[in-house]
């Protein structure tokens, strides 16, 4: 109870704090490229490591900000900050890594994109 108080007392929109089965991660939140659901864990992928947590994705999703993130498909979560391309279909990272677009998040995606492109044109996003 102390360590989960204490990891919420420590999150900010600069990081996201997570206890593993190796300890706890502060994870940057601008490394984070994708969320991916694997049964009952998330593998959560950054720009130097993949690290697997025991977390379903719905809980990951409530922690970071929806300026930044969003639901791609049921089984993943986009980092806008890393996406170099994407087709109706597939999101392609900056690292070459892709990710699918689920039809029933599509519209929302490509909302949250456009919007996101443009607070970054405007320099209101870091």
């Amino acid at each position: 109870k102390a360590l989960d108080d204490h990891l919420k007392a420590t999150d900010c929109d600069e990081f996201l704090t997570l206890k593993t089965h190796d300890g706890v991660w502060r994870i940057r939140m601008s490394d984070i490229i994708y969320a991916e659901a694997n049964g009952r864990h998330t593998n959560i992928r950054t720009i130097d490591k993949t690290i697997d947590i025991h977390i379903h994705l719905k809980k990951i999703e409530e922690r970071l900000p929806k300026t930044k993130f969003i639901r791609s498909h049921r089984a993943y979560i986009v980092g806008f900050k890393h996406i170099a391309n994407h087709t109706n279909e597939v999101i392609v990272f900056d690292n070459y890594e892709k990710a699918k677009i689920g039809k029933s998040y599509a519209s929302a995606f490509k909302a949250a994109f456009s919007d996101y492109i443009i607070r970054y044109n405007k320099g209101l996003v870091k």
